[in-house]
């Protein structure tokens, strides 16, 4: 027997978490969650609603559904009153993280510094425990601009394959970043197991490259005088750095004005003289391929962190759908799950691992249903 699917009520909070409206009468409500990402949420009601004088007169608003969370982030009023949202670490958007310098720490470690160096002025915002079951990554980070601090935490869980949520927890009165982690389901999704319908698959490399180049900044090593020289010429550890001439001078028959710069271009080690430290191309590795495989992208980033996070993206996508029946986000499936997913079509038979990454869930009249959004298992 089908396991009947409830529509659960939904209730608008204000940002100190009071309960403003409970309402269960909508046209249509549609979430799209994510297990390392922004996720959105849509909702429609008539016109003569209840819910258009709250909406209308707050301007921080959440809407809870269940377990799901939303920050009001807009609204329309024509045929219908329209509400959107995004899930709550949309906050960590608004938020910036100013540049730091290069240094070793632990992906997890650096993703909560980001988040409370952020959110340092919010008392009740806070970072949830977090206990790993598999070994986590020590990574090189710098930034040498102020940038957005989503952005980092969302690098920083992906080496790991990790993810984040911003829970609105009523219960405590507190925002809590949570790191979501992976974990076996012992749950295979398919039409012959009867909890599945449309499965199909796509395979897409449109995007993809094996190898990149970025430009990457000289590294600046201080001061150097050509009378009481301590550099070696033509040694490949000088490449990519550059030095400030602190005294006019000669070495290896070149003439230099303080105020000069030596700065090695070349992965031979070559020193030169020159009147400005700009970029320096420099190629990133990915899939070690050769030949006609080998497939390069220019990528973004003044540094090797920032290029690894923009080379990361452009991958062979390997896509599976499938709407799911009488499964349920949350009590048989999670963010995070591995789970099996076969697909039959005549006599080929498909069977992949897969990441659940996300999900989408709709709530209408006469059409309720969910469908996970998988992604492969590295």
């Amino acid at each position: 027997m089908s396991k009947m699917k409830q529509i659960p009520d939904l209730r608008f909070y204000n940002f100190n978490f009071e309960l403003l409206h409970i309402e269960n009468r909508y046209t249509s409500a549609n979430w799209s969650l994510t297990y390392n990402d922004i996720g959105t949420f849509e909702c429609h009601f008539a016109e003569d609603s209840e819910v258009l004088a709250i909406v209308m007169n707050n301007d921080y608003l959440v809407v809870v559904q269940g377990e799901k969370a939303a920050i009001i982030t807009g609204k329309i009023l024509a045929n219908d009153l329209a509400i959107f949202g995004r899930t709550c670490n949309w906050l960590l958007t608004k938020r910036t993280t100013q540049a730091f310098e290069k240094e070793e720490k632990l992906t997890t470690d650096w993703t909560c510094k980001f988040v409370c160096d952020a959110f340092d002025n919010v008392t009740n915002f806070n970072i949830d425990s977090f206990e790993p079951t598999a070994s986590i990554s020590t990574i090189s980070m710098e930034r040498g601009d102020r940038c957005q601090t989503f952005g980092l935490v969302q690098e920083c869980l992906q080496e790991d394959n990790l993810g984040h949520e911003v829970k609105f927890d009523i219960n405590s009165g507190q925002w809590l970043f949570r790191i979501l982690q992976e974990k076996e389901a012992k749950l295979v999704i398919s039409t012959a197991n009867r909890n599945a319908y449309d499965v199909s698959t796509m395979v897409d490399a449109l995007n993809y490259c094996s190898d990149g180049w970025y430009k990457r900044k000289l590294e600046d090593m201080g001061e150097w005088l050509p009378n009481s020289n301590s550099l070696t010429d033509n040694k490949p550890e000088n490449y990519g750095k550059y030095w400030k001439v602190g005294a006019a001078g000669s070495k290896w028959g070149i003439t230099f004005d303080k105020g000069d710069y030596l700065v090695c271009r070349r992965l031979s080690g070559k020193l030169e003289k020159s009147d400005k430290t700009d970029s320096v191309w420099t190629y990133l590795e990915k899939d070690k391929k050769g030949g006609i495989y080998r497939w390069e992208e220019i990528l973004s980033g003044g540094n090797e962190s920032e290029a690894v996070a923009d080379i990361v993206k452009k991958l062979r996508a390997n896509t599976v759908q499938a709407k799911t029946r009488d499964l349920f986000f949350g009590a048989d499936y999670h963010l995070g799950d591995i789970v099996r997913i076969q697909n039959c079509i005549g006599t080929e038979m498909q069977s992949f691992t897969k990441k659940i990454v996300g999900v989408n869930l709709w709530y209408e009249s006469g059409n309720i249903g969910e469908e996970p959004v998988f992604e492969d298992v590295d």
